[in-house]
């Protein structure tokens, strides 16, 4: 059968609804059944409550986002529940710094009452609160790899963590009687072949029972009913993953709840113990669907005795364990041709060779150049290159190189010009969490024929150093970041260590912001600033395809520039399917209204555009956009161009 054909479904705003588990009403009058459950959506895991609303009718609120802070980095979906107790406390895990942590949240306030982390400990799944709110049953993993129950405790005189079980056995999905004296689990123990049957453990003594064992198949996911007679699990006995119920006392008979199409898992008693939730998959969605059910009027069918088989390995390789061993090999090898009718229509060609360990913690790139023909000089002359080497075997990234680069872009002629620079570099990388990290580089090198600002030409040494600091939570999907904040400072300052001349330093500082204001509807949000002092100082150039978008390139210029940008973006078409030569599904086309302003400063005064259009594109995810905008433009940001809107196609990436 159908979901719908023999129960209630949830309304839901996303299509994969993971791990519903049933909350206490909060008035006896309420109708509307509340439960809280993981819903994907919007490029981040949310903890989703669905409660009575305005005039008793269903509302959903979100509890917590995941991957959006240090805190809360990410939830294992598929692989993890939400507990709940009487009282109306959540308890989750989530990812914190490189391991797992609990919290235990207020439903009905949101307020989070105690955060528990375990150093021993990587990865924890589905908690559960023991009666009385003073204990968290869960599952987890320490750095051996093993599976086992814990229980950790808050109150006075009770040890932190408890260890309920220690073997080779792989202990999950637990759930705690209504009177704290035992918990259910499932487990491959007893000899099923690797199969998983229910256990269950008791608090007291630690004693271990099995409660039943599928002939075939397995059972996972048990759940006390509020009374504490049944327990609801689902099990691949018969095949695909159903519903069943049995007794909480260890026998030998199962009655199965539901005979779906397709997959159903993570059963929860509602706390009126008349009806399950539970996440049946209907073609490409997980919903969430309420079904009434009375074990004493389902069939009973007795369980036969499974097939006793070893469950744990044999040991099949007995030489000593040998260190790892680095062997390089090739990544990456290809060749490129660029032509850049920007920058005074030069043209190019390059290659690039990549190399790495096995593991990704060393690698080596080779990128070679020549420009010889461009510039009408000596072939061997031409050349150029840089080697790097890269180790991300720790948390802190480094890196060194060197490099002969034979020409670079100046802003202030908009033109690639020939200066020969030999050097070596060394740079580095350290997150201190999944959203924030310290970037540092010093690169030394000797400039031939470096211009100068006052158009003389000099041979010196010269020194950069930088240091920047990088803040990204922007959540993405095929589209592009749809909600978020990322922003980045960063400083750089270059001395001219043979004549002091080509002293400079920079300033640079970006923000940018994205929300939805209606569902597919972003808008998108970029300020930035730069800042530039000293002799040899380069100036800033603004206007072209991305920033401060204009037909004209370079409209404004200064040594201090500051801009800002609003788009809406919004789907136009989505899904599109080519049929021939055969299927393939184009990118969204999307569309965009903007307006962009900017200004400038140096020693002659002040500059200013603005600009106001809209445009439509195709990608703009983590692809560049091809994309087509009209826009209207001013120099005193109060009268825009009154004639027709001017066109610029550009392929670029959206901020």
């Amino acid at each position: 059968r159908r979901p719908a054909d023999v129960a209630k479904g949830m309304a839901e705003p996303s299509r994969f609804n993971l791990g519903p588990r049933a909350l206490p009403a909060l008035a006896d009058s309420d109708t509307v059944l509340r439960y809280c459950w993981f819903a994907p959506r919007d490029g981040a895991v949310d903890l989703l409550i669905r409660e009575p609303g305005r005039n008793g009718k269903p509302r959903i609120r979100r509890l917590l986002r995941g991957g959006a802070s240090a805190a809360f980095e990410s939830f294992h979906l598929f692989q993890n529940r939400p507990g709940v107790s009487r009282t109306g406390r959540i308890v989750v895990s989530a990812k914190r710094g490189g391991r797992d942590a609990l919290y235990l949240i207020d439903s009905r306030t949101g307020r989070l009452e105690r955060t528990l982390e375990f150093r021993q400990l990587v990865a924890i799944h589905d908690p559960v609160l023991q009666p009385g709110d003073t204990a968290i049953v869960f599952s987890a993993q320490d750095y051996s790899g093993r599976s086992d129950l814990y229980r950790a405790r808050w109150s006075p005189g009770a040890p932190a963590l408890e260890r309920l079980t220690q073997d080779d056995y792989d202990d999950l999905e637990p759930s705690c009687s209504p009177d704290g004296a035992w918990v259910a689990f499932a487990s491959d123990r007893a000899e099923l072949g690797g199969r998983y049957g229910l256990f269950r453990l008791s608090l007291a003594d630690g004693r271990i029972e099995p409660v039943g064992a599928p002939p075939s198949g397995d059972d996972r996911q048990p759940v006390y009913s509020p009374d504490g007679a049944w327990l609801a699990f689902r099990s691949t006995r018969d095949g695909t993953s159903d519903l069943y119920v049995r007794a909480a006392e260890p026998s030998d008979d199962v009655r199965r709840i539901t005979r779906m199409l397709g997959p159903v898992s993570d059963p929860d008693w509602t706390f009126d113990g008349k009806g399950v939730l539970f996440t049946a998959q209907d073609a490409v969605t997980f919903r969430t669907w309420f079904l009434r059910v009375d074990p004493d009027t389902l069939p009973v069918q007795l369980e036969r005795e499974p097939e006793r088989r070893p469950t744990l390995p044999r040991l099949a390789f007995s030489e000593p364990a040998r260190g790892y061993q680095r062997r390089m090999g090739l990544d990456l090898l290809q060749n490129g041709f660029v032509v850049d009718p920007g920058a005074g229509g030069g043209t190019g060609g390059s290659g690039a060779v990549a190399f790495s360990d096995l593991l990704g913690n060393e690698q080596f790139t080779l990128v070679l150049a020549n420009d010889s023909e461009q510039f009408g000089t000596d072939f061997w002359d031409g050349w150029q290159g840089a080697l790097s080497y890269y180790n991300l075997s720790r948390r802190l990234n480094y890196g060194v190189g060197v490099f002969r680069l034979t020409s670079l872009y100046d802003a202030d002629f908009d033109e690639l010009r020939r200066e020969k620079r030999l050097g070596v570099q060394a740079f580095a990388s350290y997150p201190f969490n999944r959203f924030v990290r310290l970037e540092t580089g010093v690169a030394l090198r000797h400039v031939t024929e470096h211009f100068f600002r006052d158009g003389t030409l000099a041979t010196i040494d010269q020194v950069t150093n930088s240091l920047g600091l990088a803040y990204d939570d922007a959540r993405w999907t095929w589209d592009g970041p749809v909600g978020g904040t990322r922003a980045f400072l960063s400083t750089a300052y270059t001395r001219d260590l043979t004549l002091g001349k080509a002293d400079f330093a920079t300033l640079l500082a970006e923000l940018r912001h994205y929300r939805q204001p209606l569902p597919g509807v972003v808008l998108a949000s970029r300020v930035s600033g730069q800042v530039a002092s000293g002799e040899d100082v380069m100036r800033f150039y603004l206007g072209g395809p991305t920033r401060v978008r204009s037909v004209d390139r370079r409209v404004i210029s200064g040594v201090r520039t500051v801009t800002v940008q609003e788009e809406l973006r919004f789907p136009l078409v989505r899904g599109l399917v080519l049929g021939f030569p055969g299927p393939w599904q184009l990118p969204t086309i999307g569309g965009a209204a903007f307006a962009d302003g900017a200004w400038a400063w140096d020693e002659f005064g002040q500059q200013q555009l603005g600009v106001l259009g809209f445009g439509f594109y195709l990608g703009g995810g983590v692809f560049p956009a091809i994309r087509w905008n009209w826009m209207w433009s001013s120099r005193d940001m109060e009268r825009f161009e009154a004639e027709k809107p001017r066109m610029l196609f550009s392929i670029a990436y959206n901020y």
